[in-house]
C-alpha cells in the first residue's frame, strides 16, 4: 500500500484549462510529456500537521504522508485505507478510539501484529516543529514528544494549546460521525462553534453563563426559599406567641389557684383567730356579768332576812313601832329620794343609749336604701320574665333570623346570577360589536397588513403567518412602537408600479417581512415570548447602507435613469435596512436599454471590471457572473418579471373574502341582537326578582331585630342579676358593720342599766321597808295580824324578787359556761394543724409570695374563708377556659421558630447578596459575550448564505436566543427548492447528501472566525449529487487555499471531472496492487509510472 502526494495537477500553473481532470494529468505524466512541478508551498503555522507516518497501522505495514498547510485532499477506492490517516491523527494526537468509532486500540493493530505506531510531526509555536510518538499495543501505550518519554496528559495539553480539538465536530469530522453533525441539537451546535471560534473564549463565557446562571437559579430558589420560611415562621411566631401568652395566662392562674389553695388554712384560720377573740371575749364578759350579779344579789339575801327577823322582832316590839314610826318616815324619805335619783340615773342611761341608737341610723338607713334598691332590682328581674322563656324565645327568633337569612341569600345569589348574566351579555354585545368594526375594517382597509393574514390571501406561508401575527401582536402593545418599524410590505410601497415586480424579486423574502430595528437596545425592549412564539425575521440595522461605487449622476452616461432605491417610499430606517440587505442602491434600472448599451455594460475595461454586476431594464433583471475558468469572461443572467405580490398593489379584498366577511358581519349582527335580547330577559328577571329581595331583606331585618331586643333583655337580665348579687353582698357586709359597732356600747349601757336596776331595786326595798315599817306599825296598832300579814307580804315581794334574780343568774352561768366551752374547742383548729403540716414543704419563694398575697388580702379585711373559697372557685372557672387553648410544648416550639428566624435574619443577607453579585457577573459576562456573539453569528449567516445558494435556493445560520443560556441554541437553516421554506437541518428534513453539503459549507462559513489549525472532514460528499460535490469542492479548495489559519483535510472515494483545483493543494492518492514493488518503497519516484511504457 503506498501513498503518492501529488503536488500539482495540471501540466503547469500559468492558467489552468477548465475541465482538465486529474485522470489526464496522471496520463499526461505517464506518457512524459511534462516534469512534475512542485510549486512554493505557503508555509506551516502552528498546530499544521506536516507529517504522519504510521507503522503496523489498521491495514498499514508503513504508510507516510507528506501534507500541504492548506488543503490535502486523500482519494482512493474503498477499502484501500483512507480513513486510516484521520484515525492516526485522531489518535497520535491523544484522542480516544470512541471518536472514530473504534471500541478500543486493538483494533488499530495490523492483523498478525502485537504493536502499532503512529508519528505526527507538528508546527509549534515560534515557528519550532516537534515530533509527537505513540507506540501501543492492545492494553498500553507509549508517548514520546521530539523522542522524549512523556505522559498522555503533557500530549493532549500540547495539543490543546495549538487548538485542535478532536472532539468538537466543526474541526473534526471522521466517516464515522459524519451523520452526528447533522444530529447535533441546536444548543450543543452553539456550544461546538464556540469552541472553534477565535480562541474559544465565548465558549468559555456562555459555560461560566450556564454555570452562573444554574448558582443563581439555585440562589434566588434557596432565597425564595428562605423567604418563604421566614413568612410561614414569623406567622407561626405569632400563633406561638398568642399560645405562650395563653399558657402563660394558664400559668400565672394556675400559680394564683396553688397560692390561694394555700392561703386557704390561713384565711380558715384567720376566722377562727377571729371567732377566738370574740368568744374569749364573750366568755370574759360573761364572768364579769355573773361576778357583778353576785355582787349585787348578796343585799336582797340579806334583806330577806332581815325582813323575817323584823317580823319576828315587831311581834315583840309592837308598842315600840309607834316611836319607830317617825323614824320610818324619814326612813322612806331618805329611800324615795335615793329611788328618785336611781330613777332619774336609769333614765338619763336610756336616754344616751337611746343616742347611740340614732348614731347607727345612718347606717341603717344605708341598709333601708339598699334593701329598696335590691327590692327595686328584683321586681325589674321579675318583670322581665323567666330567662328560660326568654332564652327559647331567643333561640327560636335565631332561628327565624338563620332561615330569613338564607333566603336573602339565595334570592340575592339568584339577583347576582342576573347580574352577571346581565354583564355577560353586554360584554358579549360589546366584543360582537368589535368584531364587527374588525370585519367592516377589513372590508374598508387600507392597512397593508391585511396583505400578510393568511385568512385574506390564502396562503399557508409560515413567513407570512408568523410575520402577519407578531405585527398584530405588536400592535396591541403601543408602548413599544417607538423602538422597532414594521416589515417593508406594511410601511414602504414603490412610486411606480412596473418597477414593483423586479424590486420585489431583488429583495429577500424575509426583508420584505423582517422587523426593522436600529440598536440591540431597541431589540431588547421587545418581549422575547414574542419571537418564541413567532418566528418573524428581525433585522438590527446600525450603521447606513454604503453607498454605490458609481454616483448616480453618472449613471445616465450608462443609459440608466436612476437606481431602484429611488423608486421606494417608506421609512428611511426600513429603506436603509432593504439597501444593507438588498443592495437595491447598487442596481440602476433603466425603462429599456439597446443591445450596445447591454454590450458595454458587459464589456471590462482595461483593469478586468464592469460597472454593474446586476441591473434592470424594464420588467427584466440581469445579473452578471464572472467565470472562474479560462479567460474569465463574464457571462450575464436574464429573469423576467412580470408580477409582484405586495409592492404596487392597491389592498383589494378579494371577492371570496369579501363575501366570506360580510357573511360573518350578518353572523355577528345576528348574534348581537340574540345577546342583546338575552340582555332585555334578563333585565325583566332582575325587575321581577328585586321586590322579593327588599322583601325578604325587610323581614329579615324585622326578626333581626327582634332577636336582639330579646337578646338584649337577656343580656339585661343578667346585668341585673348580678346586680342584685352584688348589692346582697354590701347588705350583709353593712349589717355585720352595723352589729360589730353598736354591741360594744349598748353592752356597755345596758349593763350600767342593770346595775342601776339592781340599785334601784334594793332602794325600792329600802324604800318599801320603811314603808312597810310604818304600815305595819299603824297596822299593829289597830290589828296585830295586818301587821304580819303585811311583813309576810314583804318577805314575800323581796322572795320574787331574789328568785327571778336568781333565774337571770342562772342565765348568766349558763351564758359563761357555753363561752367557756366554745373558747376551749377552737383553741386548736384543723386549720392551725393544716398550716403547720403545709410550712414543712414550703420553699422559700413559697412562703416570700404567700406572705405577700396574705399581707394584701389582711390590708383589705379581706383574708377570710368565705372570700378566699370564693376567689379559688372563680380563678378554676377562668383555669377552665384556658385548659384547653394552652399546649404545654408551644414554649419550646417558640425557641425553636424564634431561633431559626434569627439564623435566616443573619443568613438572608448573604444569599441576597450572592444572588446580587451572580446577577452583576451575568451581565457583565453577558454584555461582552452576547454583541460578540451575535455579530460572528451574522457574520457565519452572511458566510454561509452566500456560498451556499450556488447549491441550493436559501441558507441562512440563526442565533435563538432563549430564557435560560444552556437553550440558546444556533440554527442552520436551508432550503434546497424554491418552493419550499426554509427548515431547521436535521437527521429528519433533509437528505443525507443534503446533510452533507450543507455540513461542508457550515465548515467552510466559519473560516476566518476561528483558530482551529486543523480541519479534517472525511467523505462528506457521500450521497451528494455532482453538481453540489463540484460545487462543495470548487468552495472548499478554495477557502482552504487562500491565506488562513487552517490546514484542511478531505478525504473522498471518487473524483468527479471537472473538478476545482489550486495549486497549493496536495491530493494523496492510495495505491494497493501488483505495480507497487515494495523495495522501492524508499524511493523518492518509485511511482512515477513514465519508466514503465
Amino acid at each position: 500500500m503506498v501513498v503518492i502526494p501529488q503536488h500539482s495537477h495540471r501540466p503547469s500553473f500559468d492558467e489552468p484549462s477548465p475541465g482538465q481532470t486529474l485522470d489526464g494529468v496522471l496520463r499526461s505524466v505517464s506518457n512524459g510529456t511534462h516534469k512534475r512541478h512542485k510549486p512554493n508551498s505557503p508555509p506551516f503555522k502552528p498546530g499544521n500537521i506536516m507529517k504522519v507516518t504510521v507503522t503496523n497501522f489498521t491495514t498499514y505495514s508503513y504508510a507516510e504522508f507528506s501534507l500541504s498547510p492548506t488543503l490535502n485532499m486523500i482519494i482512493g477506492p474503498n477499502g484501500t485505507g483512507k480513513s486510516t490517516l484521520v484515525s492516526a491523527i485522531c489518535l497520535g494526537l491523544g484522542g480516544k478510539p470512541e471518536l472514530i468509532k473504534r471500541p478500543s486500540l486493538k483494533d488499530m493493530i495490523k492483523s498478525g501484529e502485537n504493536r502499532a505506531e503512529v508519528t505526527i510531526t507538528m508546527m509549534g509555536n515560534g515557528g519550532r516543529s516537534f515530533v509527537i510518538e505513540r507506540s501501543f499495543d492492545a492494553k498500553s501505550s507509549e508517548w514520546k514528544v521530539d523522542n522524549k518519554k512523556v505522559a498522555e496528559r503533557f500530549v493532549q495539553t500540547k495539543v490543546k494549546e495549538l487548538n485542535i480539538q478532536l472532539d468538537n465536530l466543526c474541526h473534526f469530522l471522521p466517516q464515522e460521525r459524519v451523520a452526528e453533525f447533522a444530529g447535533l441539537s441546536p444548543e450543543k451546535l452553539l456550544l461546538e462553534t464556540q469552541r472553534t471560534l477565535k480562541n474559544g473564549d465565548l465558549h468559555v463565557m456562555h459555560e461560566s453563563l450556564i454555570a452562573l446562571e444554574k448558582d443563581r437559579d439555585a440562589a434566588a430558589e434557596d432565597l425564595k426559599n428562605i423567604v418563604d420560611n421566614v413568612d410561614k415562621l414569623t406567622s407561626e411566631r405569632e400563633i406561638l406567641q398568642e399560645e405562650v401568652e395563653r399558657l402563660n395566662q394558664f400559668n400565672d392562674k394556675a400559680t394564683d389557684l396553688k397560692y390561694h389553695e394555700l392561703l386557704l388554712p390561713y384565711a380558715i384560720s384567720n376566722d377562727d383567730k377571729e371567732k377566738k377573740r370574740m368568744l374569749k371575749k364573750q366568755r370574759d364578759d360573761a364572768k364579769a356579768k355573773l361576778n357583778a350579779f353576785d355582787n349585787n344579789a348578796d343585799p336582797l339575801h340579806k334583806e330577806v332576812t332581815l325582813c323575817l327577823r323584823k317580823v319576828d322582832d315587831l311581834k315583840a316590839q309592837i308598842f315600840e313601832l309607834r316611836s319607830e314610826i317617825d323614824q320610818s318616815k324619814e326612813q322612806y324619805k331618805r329611800e324615795s329620794s335615793t329611788v328618785q335619783k336611781i330613777t332619774s340615773s336609769i333614765q338619763e342611761m336610756k336616754e344616751e343609749l337611746q343616742r347611740t341608737k340614732i348614731g347607727k341610723e345612718t347606717i341603717r338607713k344605708e341598709l333601708e336604701l339598699l334593701n329598696s334598691d335590691v327590692q327595686d332590682l328584683r321586681t325589674k328581674y321579675n318583670e322581665l320574665g323567666e330567662l328560660d322563656a326568654l332564652t327559647e324565645e331567643r333561640d327560636e327568633f335565631y332561628k327565624l333570623r338563620r332561615d330569613k337569612n338564607s333566603t336573602v341569600t339565595e334570592t340575592m345569589g339568584r339577583l347576582e346570577a342576573i347580574r352577571d348574566n346581565i354583564e355577560s351579555q353586554e360584554r358579549e354585545v360589546s366584543r360582537l360589536g368589535f368584531k364587527i368594526k374588525e370585519q367592516e375594517a377589513v372590508l374598508n382597509t387600507k392597512d397593508k397588513l391585511s396583505m400578510l393574514n393568511p385568512s385574506s390571501n390564502g396562503s399557508n406561508n409560515p413567513l407570512l403567518s408568523n410575520a402577519y401575527h407578531i405585527h398584530q401582536e405588536l400592535r396591541k402593545r403601543p408602548e413599544l412602537k417607538q423602538y422597532y418599524f414594521e416589515s417593508p410590505v406594511v410601511t414602504c410601497d414603490v412610486t411606480e408600479k412596473s418597477v414593483a415586480p423586479v424590486i420585489e424579486k431583488i429583495i429577500n423574502p424575509s426583508t420584505l417581512m423582517s422587523l426593522t430595528f436600529t440598536s440591540e437596545d431597541a431589540y431588547n425592549k421587545i418581549p422575547n415570548i414574542l419571537f418564541k412564539n413567532f418566528n418573524s425575521p428581525t433585522r438590527i440595522i446600525v450603521e447606513q447602507a454604503s453607498e454605490p461605487q458609481i454616483a448616480k449622476s453618472q449613471i445616465s452616461g450608462f443609459g440608466f435613469q436612476c437606481y431602484l432605491s429611488d423608486f421606494l417610499v417608506g421609512p428611511s430606517e426600513v429603506i436603509n435596512m432593504i439597501n444593507s440587505n438588498s443592495k437595491l442602491n447598487w442596481i440602476p434600472y433603466a425603462p429599456e436599454l439597446s443591445q450596445d448599451q447591454v454590450a458595454r455594460l458587459l464589456n471590462p475595461d482595461s483593469n478586468g471590471r464592469i460597472p454593474f454586476m446586476r441591473f434592470a431594464v424594464g420588467n427584466q433583471l440581469i445579473t452578471v457572473h464572472k467565470s472562474k475558468y479560462g479567460a474569465k469572461q463574464f457571462v450575464s443572467v436574464t429573469e423576467t418579471v412580470t408580477r409582484s405580490k405586495f409592492f404596487g398593489k392597491e389592498n383589494v379584498v378579494p371577492g371570496e373574502v369579501k363575501k366570506q366577511t360580510q357573511l360573518a358581519i350578518e353572523s355577528l349582527k345576528s348574534q348581537q341582537v340574540i345577546a342583546q335580547d338575552a340582555k332585555m330577559n334578563h333585565e325583566a328577571e332582575k325587575e321581577q326578582l328585586l321586590p322579593l329581595v327588599q322583601q325578604n331583606k325587610n323581614a329579615f331585618a324585622d326578626i333581626d331585630k327582634q332577636y336582639r331586643e330579646v337578646k338584649e333583655q337577656i343580656q339585661r337580665k343578667s346585668r341585673i342579676k348580678e346586680k342584685i348579687e352584688r348589692t346582697d353582698d354590701l347588705i350583709k357586709r353593712k349589717t355585720r358593720e352595723l352589729s360589730s359597732s353598736e354591741s360594744s356600747k349598748l353592752n356597755k349601757y345596758r349593763k350600767r342599766i342593770l346595775n342601776l336596776n339592781v340599785e334601784l331595786a334594793t332602794g325600792s326595798a329600802s324604800k318599801q321597808a320603811a314603808a312597810v315599817d310604818i304600815t305595819s306599825k299603824s297596822v299593829e296598832l289597830n290589828n296585830l295580824v295586818l301587821e304580819r300579814f303585811q311583813h309576810e307580804t314583804r318577805a314575800s315581794s323581796i322572795k320574787a324578787l331574789v328568785e327571778e334574780i336568781d333565774q337571770y343568774k342562772e342565765e348568766l352561768v349558763k351564758l359563761y359556761e357555753e363561752a367557756n366551752a366554745n373558747y376551749r374547742n377552737i383553741r386548736e383548729s384543723d386549720a392551725s394543724k393544716k398550716i403547720k403540716e403545709q410550712k414543712k414543704h414550703y420553699t422559700e419563694k413559697e412562703e416570700r409570695d404567700l406572705a405577700k398575697l396574705a399581707e394584701k388580702y389582711l390590708e383589705t379585711n379581706s383574708l377570710n374563708q368565705i372570700y378566699v373559697k370564693n376567689k379559688i372557685q372563680l380563678i378554676r372557672d377562668e383555669l377552665s377556659v384556658l385548659t384547653a387553648a394552652a399546649d404545654r410544648n408551644c414554649i419550646n416550639r417558640l425557641k425553636e421558630v424564634e431561633a431559626k428566624l434569627e439564623e435566616y435574619e443573619n443568613t438572608l443577607p448573604r444569599y441576597e447578596k450572592a444572588k446580587l453579585d451572580l446577577d452583576a457577573r451575568i451581565e457583565k459576562i453577558q454584555s461582552e459575550w452576547e454583541p460578540e456573539l451575535t455579530k460572528l453569528v451574522f457574520r457565519i449567516s452572511l458566510s454561509f448564505k452566500k456560498k451556499f445558494v450556488a447549491v441550493a435556493s436559501d441558507g441562512e445560520v440563526r442565533l435563538k436566543k432563549q430564557e435560560k443560556f444552556k437553550d440558546w441554541r444556533l440554527e442552520i437553516l436551508v432550503k434546497f427548492r424554491q418552493e419550499s421554506e426554509l427548515k431547521i437541518l436535521d437527521r429528519q428534513s433533509q437528505s443525507g447528501g443534503e446533510r452533507a453539503v450543507s455540513t461542508i459549507f457550515f465548515v467552510m462559513a466559519l473560516q476566518g472566525l476561528t483558530q482551529a489549525p486543523v480541519r479534517i472532514v472525511d467523505e462528506i460528499n457521500q450521497g451528494m449529487d455532482p453538481t453540489n460535490e463540484k460545487q462543495a469542492h470548487k468552495f472548499l479548495v478554495h477557502t482552504a487555499s487562500k491565506a488562513s489559519d487552517s490546514q484542511y483535510f478531505l478525504v473522498t472515494p471518487k473524483l468527479l471531472t471537472g473538478l476545482y483545483y489550486h495549486p497549493s493543494m496536495k491530493i494523496h492518492c492510495i495505491f494497493t496492487g501488483p505495480l507497487i514493488d515494495p523495495f522501492r518503497k524508499n524511493d523518492v519516484d518509485f511511482m512515477d509510472f513514465t519508466d514503465l511504457h
